[in-house]
């Protein structure tokens, strides 16, 4: 059951709001009081901070950087029931495919965010 890649709406006029955890919200505030220091009449709001950091940051994430999130925010029996649900349709259709082909196989059997290089490394990471 492979879902289709959902992209949000980038034309949208207003922007996309984001929701900030407590934790992000906090460090946000910290870094807006040392930005304003002892300047008086100077206002910062967060979402120019964050806009800040995205800016100033490469447009592509690095190799270390994707792992780090997918260790923390890739829900594990989440994989393990689309894998689950993969191997059933492809035996209702007859096919042969085994768990380990499907989890380090094909890009295109992948759930979404996925790919064989970060599922052999939290694979790996799991030993």
């Amino acid at each position: 059951m492979n879902t289709p890649n959902t992209k949000p709406n980038l034309k949208n006029p207003r922007g996309i709001k984001i929701t900030l955890t407590n934790e992000s919200l906090d460090k946000t505030q910290k870094w807006i009081t040392q930005i304003i220091g002892d300047q008086r009449g100077v206002k910062i709001r967060p979402q120019e901070i964050v806009n800040w950091i995205i800016q100033k940051h490469s447009d592509t994430l690095s190799e270390s950087e994707i792992n780090q999130y997918c260790d923390k925010n890739i829900d594990q029996i989440e994989v393990a029931q689309w894998a689950l649900n993969e191997l059933k349709t492809a035996l209702r259709r007859g096919e042969k495919l085994s768990l380990r082909d499907l989890i380090l196989g094909a890009e295109d059997v992948l759930p979404p965010g996925r790919n064989a290089k970060s599922t052999e490394n939290v694979l790996a990471s799991e030993k």
